[in-house]
């Protein structure tokens, strides 16, 4: 009787020693079918997010170009309003990949390049005719030219001082704080 009840309990433990390895295959199997599922939509969302940073950059850089013209052109109009002989110094922030800076027809044009090499053009219209860097005697001073480059494509990013000054006749606009040299 004692054989036959050792017997029986062997052949308990081999079941629940089978039964046990067959529920941990079945939770191994389950955890990672959950991984493979969390994979597949983790993966392409981190695809999405990366490939359309580069888009936020660029709409980023444009819409700091928008605001630079717009600062440019207000504070030549402030400038101009004021008359003959005011000055003002303003800081402002230019973008990244920024190309240019110009004045034309009494319209500020900021030039920039687009993340795939594309060009983007941002304009601001201004009340007053501009000047970049005209000295009195009218010679156009290149060292103090607000799109002067620094040995590259692009004007430097970061925050630049810029100098308005109204000569009477149209608002001279200097990369420096440098007007009171030629005023």
């Amino acid at each position: 009787m004692v054989q036959l009840s050792l017997k029986a309990e062997t052949r308990a433990s081999e079941h629940n020693y089978r039964a046990s390895s067959h529920f941990k295959g079945q939770s191994a199997l389950e955890t990672m079918a959950m991984v493979g599922i969390l994979l597949a939509f983790l993966v392409p969302l981190a695809i999405l997010f990366l490939s359309s940073a580069g888009l936020r950059s660029q709409d980023l850089s444009l819409i700091q170009g928008k605001v630079l013209a717009q600062r440019i052109s207000d504070e030549a109009g402030f400038v101009w309003y004021q008359g003959a002989g005011a000055k003002k110094v303003v800081l402002v922030q230019y973008p990244e990949r920024l190309l240019n800076i110009s004045f034309q027809d009494r319209q500020v044009v900021i030039t920039l390049e687009g993340m795939r090499g594309g060009i983007n053009q941002v304009v601001a219209l201004t009340p007053s005719n501009m000047a970049d860097a005209i000295l009195p005697n009218g010679a156009h001073d290149a060292r103090r030219s607000i799109t002067m480059q620094h040995g590259g494509r692009y004007v430097n990013p970061g925050i630049a001082a810029i100098v308005f000054y109204n000569n009477g006749t149209a608002v001279n606009v200097f990369r420096e704080a440098i007007y009171d040299k030629y005023a």
